[in-house]
């Protein structure tokens, strides 16, 4: 595995919490830190499927795991006390959209109260300095556009999995008008993110897949000076590619030409709200990184 255009000295010893982190984007994301150095909390469910990344990369031997519900606020807050960590990535959802349909309540409590608990237990812990609250690119109102959605679009949501996102925007956004003012030291910012290949996402919108987390590879900045509230993240044009690329190259390696059939509706469903932000991602993709797999 290698890591390009990343300092990987900031993370020397610098407290990580992540919540999420027995899922699929929280697994890599804690195996990444962990090798540069970093010490690693942990706080989630227990892993949903057999095998999964969690066991496969031996992450209860390499880092502070808590096995937990965010829906549990004494529980989280407890857990981040006690942890003190210096920035925290907070990936821990219901992330399925087929899903939503049929377990609504949970999808809601999970992404939307779930979020919720966890700004109001950084209120309560001084060690933080930096919070990223990871989102989707499905926070965004469907028009149906033939353009990208941009950060500025309207929230919307005509499923609960992207109703549930968009909510959670909007609480984060009204706890860091109402209680993380320009002069407070603790910065919090939202990302937008694409489908990510693997777990029990099926297929993938966004090309390099996990490697938007390391935008945040820069060190945290008080918003007084620079601060990405919201950031989009995805292919650049050039990367981009029609839905029907991405299904018959799996046809093909899968040798089943049913997959393409049943992959189109989902992909491009998907690309339809998948949103870019030129600037912001043209200023985040400069500090990426690129997962070598070889």
């Amino acid at each position: 595995m290698q890591i390009n255009g990343l300092d990987s000295t900031f993370w020397k010893n610098r407290r990580v919490f992540i919540t999420g982190h027995t899922g699929f984007i929280g697994s890599w994301l804690s195996l990444w830190l962990s090798d540069l150095g970093a010490e690693v909390g942990g706080y989630a469910l227990s892993p949903t499927t057999q095998p999964n990344m969690f066991d496969v990369l031996d992450l209860e031997n390499r880092m502070c795991s808590i096995i937990g519900d965010v829906r549990k606020l004494p529980q989280l807050s407890a857990a981040l006390n006690e942890f003190a960590p210096e920035i925290v990535f907070h990936l821990a959802a219901q992330p399925i959209v087929s899903k939503g349909y049929s377990a609504p309540v949970e999808t809601f409590s999970t992404n939307v109260m779930g979020t919720v608990n966890l700004l109001q237990a950084i209120r309560s812990a001084p060690s933080i300095r930096s919070a990223l609250i990871v989102t989707t690119d499905k926070v965004y109102e469907n028009q149906e556009w033939d353009r990208g959605y941009r950060k500025n679009d309207a929230l919307g949501g005509h499923e609960p999995y992207g109703a549930s996102k968009a909510c959670t925007e909007l609480a984060v956004n009204a706890f860091r008008h109402s209680y993380f003012s320009d002069d407070d030291p603790i910065s919090i910012a939202t990302i937008r993110t694409g489908n990510i290949i693997g777990g029990d996402t099926p297929l993938a919108t966004c090309s390099r897949t996990v490697a938007w987390l390391y935008a945040i590879g820069a060190k945290p900045q008080r918003r007084s000076r620079i601060f990405w509230r919201t950031v989009e993240f995805g292919p650049s044009e050039k990367d981009s590619a029609p839905v029907s690329v991405v299904a018959n190259e799996m046809s093909t390696l899968w040798g089943d030409r049913t997959v393409a059939r049943q992959s189109r509706a989902v992909l491009l469903h998907a690309a339809r709200q998948c949103g870019i932000n030129e600037p912001d991602h043209f200023r985040c993709s400069r500090q990426c990184c690129v997962l070598d797999s070889r």
